[in-house]
């Protein structure tokens, strides 16, 4: 999937191509060795026209929410005194910052709670 996002954002932003420029390519890639039920349904999704006739997928914010989900996982593991993974770093660093810089900061303090001051291993 996060091939798919690269080869989409090169061809969208970086070659100036539109949805259904790219929808053309990966329809076409999906008849040859790249063939795969992801490609075929990006393919798919690229097509789709909202009611006033542009794509859906420029209407799609390039955001995600937070369920709270990666600080369980990273109490919990204090909790129980076990290694955690870097899953919540990893998260913490594609955050894009906006105005307010508080979440950011908050994130940064609790990993290096975390990790209390430790490389984080890969």
């Amino acid at each position: 999937m996060q091939l798919i996002a690269e080869a989409y954002d090169i061809l969208n932003r970086g070659l100036g191509l539109n949805a259904e420029e790219i929808s053309e390519i990966f329809t076409k890639w999906n008849k040859s060795v790249l063939d795969s039920f992801l490609v075929e349904i990006t393919a798919n999704i690229l097509k789709f026209k909202d009611d006033d006739g542009e794509p859906v997928i420029n209407k799609i914010l390039d955001k995600a929410g937070q369920k709270g989900t990666g600080k369980w996982t990273a109490i919990a593991a204090l909790d129980a005194g076990t290694p955690g993974t870097c899953s919540l770093s990893d998260r913490c660093s594609t955050l894009k910052l906006d105005g307010s810089h508080s979440y950011w900061r908050g994130c940064l303090r609790s990993l290096f709670v975390f990790y209390q001051g430790r490389a984080c291993p890969r």
